[in-house]
């Protein structure tokens, strides 16, 4: 999730160190730990799909 109107550039940034970042095995057990099971490479179109299929639950 990011601000409206961010760049794509830094959109582009974020979604890469995200990745990264869930990619870590100190992040993925901490996010087990916490019942969260963290999905690596998901476009911003898959991820505002998803956002609004919870919401309309």
């Amino acid at each position: 999730m990011a601000p409206i109107g961010l760049t794509s550039n830094l959109m582009t940034e974020l979604s890469s160190a995200s990745s990264q970042a869930l990619c870590n095995p100190v992040m993925i057990e901490k996010l087990n730990s916490l019942s969260i099971q963290p999905t690596v490479n998901m476009t911003d179109t898959k991820a505002t799909d998803f956002i609004q299929h919870v919401i309309n639950q």
